[in-house]
């Protein structure tokens, strides 16, 4: 249960993350960690 909430949340936070990064043309960079350890990240694609 607690793996598929993360599971979706970190499907949210990295499209938010997307959108930030062209709707105010910054970049962005997000590191996440799940309750196992298993690291997770984003960075925004140079315009």
């Amino acid at each position: 249960r607690g793996q598929v909430s993360f599971s979706k949340r970190r499907g949210r936070l990295l499209k938010k993350a997307h959108e930030i990064a062209v709707l105010c043309d910054a970049q962005i960079g997000l590191i996440l960690f799940s309750s196992s350890g298993q690291m997770f990240e984003y960075c925004s694609p140079n315009s």
